[in-house]
């Protein structure tokens, strides 16, 4: 949080999961070709840099206690879009959840610093674009075996970050020598944890 480089983390975190899940495409390498599957690949790829970079921003910007409960009103974003793209549909006391999830956003978050707030802000915009994340991940997890998914969702990642990122060699150079373990330490963390993620969506309702 402190080092204030969101754009190196970022970089960071998807160059590991190109080289984890990368190695293990190579043993679970599935791929059902068609035009839906190419435009879904394409857009998700697209879409990923956004959503790490904000992701990163986040929590660059906002206390964790807050952003991370901010960040859970994609649940709401993910139902409303897996409704609209995917047709599913929720028992009523499921939409109740959703609506106290709701309230308890409004009342950890008051409304005017929604408009201020720059952390604020970004939660908000991180939790639409990871709901729109979500829902690509499931439209796409029955045609791609997941850990091409993912490698291919953070390729793009790898290519893009760094046009962003001034003084590229020295600010990762700077990155990498700062509390390397730690940040290695979160990555192989965020393996397991994104790969539980993606399979919860892939046999679960999203």
């Amino acid at each position: 949080k402190d080092e204030k480089d969101s754009a190196s983390f970022s970089l960071s975190l998807e160059v590991f999961r190109v080289l984890a899940f990368g190695l293990l495409a190579f043993f679970d390498f599935y791929v059902n070709w068609s035009a839906r599957t190419i435009i879904l690949l394409l857009l998700l790829g697209c879409i990923e840099p956004l959503a790490i970079y904000t992701f990163m921003k986040m929590h660059e910007h906002t206390h964790l206690s807050i952003s991370s409960i901010i960040s859970r009103s994609r649940m709401i974003w993910v139902a409303l879009l897996a409704f609209l793209f995917l047709g599913e549909s929720l028992r009523f006391l499921d939409y109740i959840g959703i609506a106290i999830l709701f309230v308890g956003l409004c009342l950890t978050v008051a409304p005017h610093k929604m408009f201020v707030d720059k952390g604020i802000k970004i939660s908000l915009v991180t939790a639409v674009i990871a709901a729109v994340v979500v829902v690509l991940v499931k439209a796409l997890s029955s045609d791609v075996s997941l850990p091409v998914l993912i490698t291919w969702m953070s390729l793009p990642s790898v290519f893009i970050i760094p046009l962003f990122i001034k003084n590229r060699k020295q600010r990762i150079t700077k990155f990498l020598k700062h509390n390397f373990r730690g940040k290695l330490l979160f990555n192989v963390f965020n393996f397991f944890a994104f790969y539980g993620y993606t399979l919860a969506i892939k046999y679960g309702s999203v």
